[in-house]
């Protein structure tokens, strides 16, 4: 991609003129000899690749004039249109009088590789676009710019998934910012525009109401110390658990349940509840010191915050399987826990799904609706999938163990993307 520019007219040629012949410029505008004012008119040439798609600038119709919209980073037209030019010919085209969608369809048609824009510049520093940070977000849900109604040029969205990492390029524009999607290869693909947080939040579908989140590079590998299992209920996080513990107890633990129920008989000293009064739990609850908390027959459950940190501390991985509303609670904890979340898909075949359950020895209930639970699985991962840091389909539990084994064994060298409040908060 290559592009040139001629200037037509400068003002230094055009005050140069008027002195040369002895006339004031102010005496030569006037209504029988009328000046047009080419001060601010320039030439652009931009050539295009072999079926690009866009030219990468959108343009409004403002008072019979079509005016620069935006201009895409890295688009053909990057560096060569400016927010604000106003468009007076495209190669042998005037495009007074034109609406938007007839001059695309007309440059659309146009065969030719090189386009040349004669335009009216608008200000240099009234539209250079701010300087910003670097910043990446994660993408909290799939976005297709083709079927959305409100995005005003198509051609120029950006398509995400929903987890992608996306590089902000530009946010000059409040409603829509421009991006670039990081690569399975490391690499950033073709810039483009996206609803910038405020916009989408308040115009866009109400199921697509989530905030994007700020994100951060690590800087070395590290392997986390706590890891969040979450899923459908009776979907197999806690069978997964309970294996994770069993296979691999000198890796992984589970951290101690406090309890206001009553020791049983049979339960020995270290049966991994911590038994404490009804007072004391309420007051632990009321301080917010549980990660998760439920009711039982005989008494109230609940994983204290210490019990957390003290497996932790240990050198081993503390394992929780934690419902959706317990995780986002965790993930805001000041000073970060920075746990590793995996999103434990059910398997796909009922009978895996029965096989799973079955396996935990106290488990009597060996029957399940599959359907329910896997429907139950995608709503809960278009909700919260954009906090997970791995999806693992189950199909069985060693196989499963096994992988999040090795999933561990690559943190340790591998850089991780991570909310950048946990690395601020960490650094005070």
């Amino acid at each position: 991609m290559s592009s040139s520019r001629h200037v037509l007219y400068t003002k230094d040629d055009t005050e140069e003129l008027g002195e040369d012949n002895g006339i004031p410029l102010s005496n030569l505008q006037s209504d029988d000899c009328p000046l047009t004012d080419d001060s601010d008119v320039e030439e652009v040439t931009v050539t295009r690749e072999p079926n690009q798609k866009s030219l990468g600038f959108s343009v409004i119709s403002e008072v019979g004039e079509l005016k620069v919209g935006r201009v895409i980073v890295d688009s053909p037209c990057h560096d060569q249109l400016r927010v604000g030019d106003r468009l007076l010919a495209v190669n042998d085209l005037q495009v007074a009088g034109l609406s938007p969608e007839e001059l695309f369809s007309r440059l659309n048609q146009e065969q030719a590789p090189e386009l040349t824009f004669k335009v009216r510049r608008a200000s240099v520093n009234g539209n250079a676009a701010p300087s910003i940070e670097v910043e990446h977000l994660r993408a909290p849900y799939d976005y297709d710019a083709s079927k959305d109604c409100q995005c005003p040029c198509k051609s120029a969205g950006l398509a995400f998934k929903q987890g992608d990492i996306i590089r902000v390029l530009n946010k000059s524009d409040r409603n829509w910012w421009q991006g670039r999607v990081l690569q399975a290869d490391g690499s950033m693909g073709p810039a483009g525009i996206f609803p910038a947080p405020k916009f989408q939040r308040k115009h866009l579908k109400s199921d697509m109401a989530v905030d994007f989140e700020s994100v951060t590079l690590q800087d070395s590998g590290h392997r986390p110390n706590l890891l969040i299992l979450v899923g459908p209920p009776r979907g197999g996080r806690h069978e997964l658990q309970a294996a994770l513990c069993q296979k691999r107890p000198d890796l992984f633990a589970l951290p101690e349940c406090h309890t206001s129920r009553l020791r049983r008989p049979e339960e020995a000293e270290a049966a991994g509840f911590c038994f404490i009064s009804k007072k004391e739990f309420k007051r632990f609850r009321k301080a917010g010191e549980f990660v998760e908390q439920w009711k039982a027959e005989d008494g109230s459950c609940g994983i204290h915050i210490e019990s957390v940190k003290r497996v932790m501390d240990s050198g081993r991985v503390c394992v929780l399987a934690l419902r959706p509303d317990s995780l986002e609670a965790l993930r805001s904890r000041r000073p970060p826990l920075m746990p590793f979340t995996v999103f434990v898909l059910p398997p796909q075949q009922p009978q895996q799904l029965r096989d799973i359950l079955g396996q935990l020895e106290d488990n009597e209930e060996l029957t399940t609706d599959h359907s329910f639970v896997s429907r139950l699985s995608s709503v809960i991962k278009f909700d919260m999938g954009h906090l997970c840091d791995l999806f693992l389909q189950l199909t069985d539990l060693s196989s499963a163990v096994q992988q999040l084994v090795e999933q561990l064994e690559k943190l340790s060298t591998q850089r991780q993307w991570v909310p950048s409040a946990w690395l601020e908060d960490s650094t005070r």
